[in-house]
């Protein structure tokens, strides 16, 4: 879906309100269809008319999700946090949005006396803008190897570049 801007949008909080009514129409329609998105796509046409230096006349990016959702908020965000690290050197002129990887949303089962169960998604989007912010390399996670093990330190190891979607899916599949 694409929509242009007129005029032109420099800075990322103006971005941020048209990005946000975009995710959220492509969420509620995900939801409508019961159906979830694991990347999503934004291209940024430039308006180069004022720009110094070589410009690139559009700016993409390809943002791969850490588990298939219908949230629109959970993708602005995502996006959001990429602009941020690397805003457009051209003011905006058009902005459009492809949801990629769209498949049927596979439903949670929560168990009956675990409340923190939920808690476990957000986990996955939560380390996605950590890794985004301060790099795959200085994300990671502890994992338990041998819980009897004598020595404390023996009982964990300490896994890095967890926060990305690849290592999340690995952890929870071998969840019970």
């Amino acid at each position: 879906m694409g929509l242009p801007i007129d005029p032109p949008v420099a800075d990322v909080e103006g971005l941020r309100f048209i990005l946000h009514r975009l995710t959220s129409a492509f969420g509620d329609q995900l939801e409508a269809r019961g159906a979830a998105t694991a990347r999503a796509r934004l291209t940024l046409e430039l308006d180069r008319s004022f720009s110094v230096g070589d410009v690139p006349p559009s700016m993409t990016i390809d943002q791969p999700l850490p588990e298939p959702t219908s949230e629109g908020l959970a993708i602005e965000r995502l996006l959001i946090a990429r602009l941020e690290t690397a805003p457009p050197r051209a003011p905006v002129a058009r902005l459009n949005l492809e949801l990629g990887e769209v498949a049927p949303a596979a439903g949670t089962q929560l168990a009956l006396f675990t409340p923190q169960t939920g808690r476990t998604g957000r986990l996955g989007w939560q380390l996605a803008r950590l890794g985004l912010r301060f790099g795959e390399d200085r994300v990671g996670a502890m994992e338990l190897v041998d819980p009897e093990a004598a020595l404390p330190e023996a009982r964990w190891t300490w896994r890095r570049g967890s926060g990305s979607a690849a290592a999340l899916k690995g952890r929870r599949g071998s969840a019970p």
